[in-house]
């Protein structure tokens, strides 16, 4: 995580909004964003090329809410949610497309001031960073890649 972060800043000019260290200071999740939004894109430790999310934006808690309908009432299993993030303040839901991909659609957050220090959680906090409400991250959600 801490190379692509890099790449990411010094290449393309992201900024980094919000981080989780782990106990002996190396990143294990970091979220960028050039549009003042908490994120535009996530990084989270995983095997070498392996892909974990992609994410859809909803403008509102409604949209959300209605996307979780729309997946119960086909069948598609949640892996996890509606829930709310505590890194970002969003709230999102988690399902698997056909193809066995990770979805997340989410929407909400807060306006990312350029000048605001990132925000750091570290690792003994990342069950609230992740998945606020519940306060524990489900080990497939850290370990199921495709």
């Amino acid at each position: 995580v801490d190379g692509i972060t890099e790449f990411y800043r010094q290449v393309l000019g992201f900024r980094l909004t919000e981080q989780i260290l782990a106990d002996d200071g190396h990143q294990l999740c970091t979220f960028l964003e050039r549009t003042h939004t908490p994120h535009d894109i996530a990084f989270i430790t995983g095997p070498n090329g392996a892909f974990h999310h992609v994410a859809f934006w909803m403008d509102d808690w409604n949209d959300l809410r209605s996307a979780a309908d729309i997946c119960s009432y086909n069948g598609i299993p949640i892996d996890a949610g509606p829930t709310r993030h505590g890194a970002t303040r969003g709230w999102g839901l988690y399902c698997f497309d056909p193809a066995g991909n990770r979805n997340e659609i989410y929407t909400g957050g807060y306006w990312a001031d350029p000048d605001r220090e990132p925000v750091t959680w570290t690792e003994s906090d990342m069950g609230r960073a992740v998945f606020y409400y519940e306060g524990v991250v489900n080990q497939d959600f850290l370990t199921v890649h495709s």
